[in-house]
């Protein structure tokens, strides 16, 4: 059934304004670039202080959803599912923070169709509000979003079948680049031999 995002998470918080610094003390804070390729990556060098006021409630959880709200134009939209450890990472106020009852909604599931042209295309994009030269998709757009909600079993099979393709096409990707790799050093080789026989 198409349902409203907000019907479907069970909260949404912005992360964390308050500044961190690089340290090898405190709790790691993800910001809009730790959000690459459907992944969201642990390397933070900045920290924030234990003592900080919006912990623990913006400790993240496995699971959750971080939406990239504010970035260039073609970034911001970009989701990711957090895999980390649970109360050891918090984010910063470029993101937004969604959690899910895991019984019922495949958190995969809703990132990938976040991350999808229709989406994008559709919801995203017309929304998307230019200040100072970032991009802004806030959260109540977010919540107000329609979006097609099958069943727990389907959501599973979809994101096992777009699993699937992306393993095939990261394979694609790794033969053209060891292909890419071989003619470098054919051509160099070939290249070499020519000025060899002319020395």
């Amino acid at each position: 059934m198409w349902c409203r995002l907000g019907e479907v998470f069970q909260a949404s918080d912005y992360g964390t304004s308050e500044k961190a610094y690089v340290s090898d003390e405190g709790v790691p804070v993800l910001g809009m670039g730790n959000i690459q390729d459907l992944k969201v990556i642990l390397d933070a060098p900045k920290k924030l202080s234990l003592k900080s006021k919006d912990l623990p409630r913006l400790f993240l959880n496995k699971y959750d959803l971080l939406f990239n709200r504010t970035n260039s134009y073609e970034l911001v939209g970009k989701s990711a599912i957090f895999m980390g450890n649970d109360n050891q990472y918090t984010f910063a106020s470029y993101l937004i923070r969604l959690s899910f009852n895991l019984n019922y909604i495949r958190p995969e599931y809703i990132s990938y169709l976040i991350n999808s042209d229709w989406f994008r295309k559709y919801v995203v994009e017309p929304q998307i509000v230019q200040q100072t030269g970032q991009a802004n998709f806030n959260g109540t757009k977010l919540g107000e979003s329609y979006v097609p909600l099958p069943p727990f079993n389907e959501q599973a099979y979809l994101v096992n079948q777009v699993e699937k393709l992306l393993s095939q096409l990261n394979r694609v990707k790794e033969i053209n680049e060891d292909s890419k790799k071989i003619l470098d050093i054919l051509n160099k080789s070939v290249f070499k031999e020519m000025f060899d026989k002319n020395e």
